[in-house]
């Protein structure tokens, strides 16, 4: 499947969220002080569906208010990793059992 444009709205929202709740606009940056300076640091992990992949993209770009497309923050902040399908919810998908 392929991520929506109300899909990645809200991901986007959840990520803004996010930061505001657990970074209230601080005296210093916070979040995104912390962002432009452990950049290379942040990994967000997923599984290779494009759909999730696109999900973390839109979320990142929320959390750390980033600006453009999603392909861009998906190539540089997103990592897919085969050891996290242990994270998937087995039920429904015969791959993952």
């Amino acid at each position: 499947g392929n991520l929506t444009k109300l899909g990645e709205k809200q991901s986007i929202t959840l990520g803004q969220r996010l930061r505001h709740q657990m970074y209230p606009d601080a005296p210093g940056g916070g979040i995104l002080r912390l962002h432009s300076t452990f950049r290379h640091d942040l990994k967000i992990k997923t599984s290779d569906e494009g759909r999730v992949m696109k999900t973390a993209a839109a979320f990142a770009k929320g959390l750390l208010e980033l600006e453009g497309p999603i392909p861009p923050i998906l190539v540089s902040l997103v990592h897919k990793e085969k050891d996290s399908l242990h994270m998937l919810d087995p039920s429904g998908n015969t791959e993952v059992k």
